[in-house]
């Protein structure tokens, strides 16, 4: 198999210079002289015998080898612009070397070709080729003789002519109904064996089984690497590039499989919007006002995050959050593209004067139907989706931006207790006896003249009086003061959680000197944190505590639940952490599970 991809190394390298190199050209000196034209050279000549032996005679004039022959003049080419002469020529279908970019190609009965290669074109092959036959993104149509290899990749291919060395075809379909004295590899592909298909080499294929004739003839050993149904024929991928990004468009109106993606994007879409619909809202909300910073905010974030990941990578202990954060980008580009669809079907329901498409469902249902109507126009589609991506990923970053402001605790006055003398209340007595006696007091009281009024000194700037003055311990608060403190969402959770993953690869570092205990010790580490003070070092850092719905520390047994909750949370892209950041009551879904909330508590009560 080594040969395979050497060969489809080589053929690449082919590809490679026809891009840089002004496909195959031949540079002449004007007036200078030309280059001498290789002599006659010998066709490569392949046996059953030893299929990998090539009889070639080469002359002096320049190297026989296309491969070198294209990096020589990709070379030149490039020296010759760099130091500004003008002796270069474009040159197609020169000295027997046919290339088309853009452009087909045929080679006459009569003519022989050096080399045939084909990019976003078709190829017709009558006569004879010395070399190889490349097909990227275009097909092949071979009824002349194939000296060389032929590669067709994400394209297409009949072969009605011998070839005389290998036949490569990745993503593309191909009918074979001639001799092949090489190896034929098939990956991902829909071929068909004619009844004048002989393969004299080994056939190799990947993917779907390929339709045989019961006349074609197999000399060699056949591999098939059947993948199933859940694998299909890659051929589709082939279609979608050549009508869609060739196109600059996302969406390829003629490849069926790609309305399938496109239902099935819907749909997922759609159930997330119907499942949070509160952060959509707030995107929309985000577009709807501020839609240049969004821009500009997504496309510094872009911009940012790779370096951001290389750093981290860099360092070795950030390492391991860099797929955390990959996924956390997917999540908010995800709710992003919704919200964003949500505003543009809100702004059609507003100049229409629909009410209905100015909500979350409308809304989505319109702006989807807009954007795929768009997406299907040439080049306005491809700019539009450039543009939607970083708007998208802005406004949700802004949104929880405002959703962290939002849920800053706001210093609200407490009437602080009163520590009050007891006073002896008399005994009840008839009312008789208590009118005589108020009488009584009445008339033995001397009435003193009213006293003149003071002025007050003004009172002193109001301070928010604390929580129970007298805890010296966040244990000692009484459970019906720590249920009205403010609950935490998901931001500064995630600053407390980043703090610990710092701390705790930094001190495994150090002990162990490999992040291989990491995901044990987090746990026995927040298990224990949490049994003991109900925090961690970062929540302290953050005054962050987990209580209980009535107020009461977390015992062991709700702390063990909440860390195995937390795993489910996990293991769906973390979706369960970014819960918390839409549940109303700041929960994500292993505070719901165990029951309990996380709150801020106030810097005056200690959490050590």
């Amino acid at each position: 198999m080594k040969s395979y991809f050497k060969n489809l190394c080589r053929h690449s390298l082919v590809v490679a210079a026809v891009f840089f190199a002004v496909p195959y050209m031949r540079a002449q000196d004007d007036g200078q002289g030309t280059d001498a034209e290789p002599a006659s050279a010998a066709a490569t000549v392949r046996t059953n015998q030893d299929d990998s032996a090539d009889a070639t005679n080469n002359s002096t004039g320049g190297p026989q080898n296309p491969v070198d022959r294209a990096l020589g003049i990709a070379t030149n080419t490039l020296k010759n612009s760099i130091d500004g002469r003008d002796g270069v020529h474009v040159q197609w279908n020169h000295g027997g070397e046919y290339v088309g970019v853009f452009n087909d190609v045929e080679v006459a009965e009569n003519e022989t070709a050096d080399v045939v290669v084909a990019v976003r074109s078709d190829y017709v092959l009558k006569g004879r080729s010395r070399s190889d036959a490349v097909a990227v993104l275009g097909n092949g149509d071979i009824q002349g003789n194939v000296e060389g290899d032929c590669v067709t990749v994400l394209g297409g291919v009949k072969v009605n002519g011998p070839i005389d060395g290998n036949l490569v075809v990745v993503g593309s379909r191909a009918y074979i109904n001639a001799p092949i004295r090489g190896d034929v590899v098939l990956v991902m592909s829909t071929v068909e064996f004619g009844p004048n298909a002989r393969v004299s080499g080994e056939t190799v294929m990947v993917g779907p089984k390929p339709k045989v004739s019961p006349e074609a003839t197999f000399l060699g050993p056949m591999r098939n690497v059947n993948l199933g149904a859940s694998f299909p024929a890659l051929v589709w991928v082939g279609d979608y590039l050549q009508q869609g990004p060739i196109y600059g468009r996302p969406i390829a109106p003629g490849v069926r499989a790609c309305w399938y993606i496109v239902a099935l994007f819907f749909l997922f879409r759609l159930i997330v919007a119907l499942l949070f619909p509160k952060p959509i809202e707030s995107g929309a909300t985000i577009l709807r006002e501020r839609a240049l910073r969004s821009f500009i905010v997504g496309l510094i974030a872009y911009i940012l995050f790779l370096p951001i990941q290389v750093l981290l990578i860099a360092t070795g202990v950030g390492a391991i959050a860099v797929p955390f954060l990959i996924v956390a980008l997917m999540i908010t580009c995800m709710l992003g593209k919704i919200a964003l669809l949500r505003s543009v079907g809100g702004q059609i329901g507003r100049q229409l004067n629909m009410p209905g498409l100015d909500t979350t469902l409308g809304g989505f249902i319109a702006g989807s139907v807009l954007i795929t109507v768009i997406y299907v126009v040439p080049v306005l589609g491809g700019i539009i989706f450039l543009l939607i991506k970083p708007m998208a990923l802005g406004a949700m970053l802004l949104a929880a931006v405002d959703s962290f402001r939002r849920e800053r605790p706001v210093s609200t006055p407490i009437p602080p207790r009163l520590n009050r003398e007891a006073t002896p209340i008399a005994p009840a007595k008839s009312a008789a006896g208590a009118s005589v006696g108020a009488a009584a007091l009445m008339a033995e009281r001397p009435v003193e003249p009213p006293k003149k009024a003071e002025p007050q000194p003004p009172p002193p700037n109001p301070v928010p009086p604390i929580l129970n003055r007298g805890a010296s311990r966040f244990h000692d608060v009484a459970p019906e003061e720590m249920m009205v403190m403010p609950r935490v969402g998901f931001w500064p959770r995630i600053g407390a959680t980043a703090l610990d993953f710092a701390l705790i690869m930094f001190a495994i570092m150090i002990v162990f000197h490999e992040p291989r205990f990491f995901p044990l010790i987090w746990i026995v580490y927040h298990i224990g944190m949490w049994a003991w003070r109900g925090t961690t070092l970062g929540g302290i850092v953050f005054s962050l505590r987990i209580v209980r719905l009535d107020g009461r520390s977390p015992d062991f047994g709700v702390v063990l639940v909440r860390c195995l909750a937390s795993c489910l949370s996990f293991v769906v892209a973390g979706l369960g952490f970014f819960w918390a950041s839409w549940n109303p009551e700041k929960q994500s879904w292993h505070d719901m599970i165990a029951g309990t909330v996380i709150v801020r508590t106030p810097r005056s009560v200690p959490l050590i």
